[in-house]
């Protein structure tokens, strides 16, 4: 129950004090609004622009978070395509790798031979003195 009604002869005379209140409330807020319309026109004329305002700030807003969200995928693609490379990669560096060992060895081998022409050539001069003597 609301606070102004009450039972009793008490009550029907708060009853009616308040209603007279209310009345006279509504009777002094009706000439006020009509004679400060255009004011309140102007007020709603002002938050509508403000809030027409907030709205295209917010668009603005969702926009940027928007392209940032594809920002972010795309360098997430980058990522992920730069981790794939590194892993194809890899295997061309373990292959280079093996590569080099090979021609280490080849290197190694290559300089053996080369050790045995040069003995090999040294000896030459004097198998040509010996096959010389030979021939009659």
């Amino acid at each position: 129950m609301p606070s102004d009604v009450t039972t009793g002869a008490d009550g029907d005379e708060r009853m009616q004090r308040s209603d007279v209140r209310r009345r006279s409330d509504l009777n002094s807020k009706q000439p006020m609004a009509s004679a400060s319309s255009s004011s309140a026109r102007s007020l709603f004329a002002e938050s509508r622009t403000r809030l027409v305002e907030r709205v295209a700030v917010n668009v603005d807003a969702c926009g940027s978070v928007c392209r940032q969200a594809v920002r972010g995928s795309r360098s997430q693609e980058l990522l992920v395509g730069a981790a794939r490379s590194l892993a194809a990669q890899e295997s061309a560096i373990d292959r280079t790798c093996g590569n080099v060992q090979k021609l280490r060895i080849l290197a190694t081998h290559l300089g053996y031979q080369w050790e045995s022409i040069a003995r090999s050539a040294h000896h030459v001069p004097s198998l040509r003195d010996q096959a010389r003597s030979m021939e009659p």
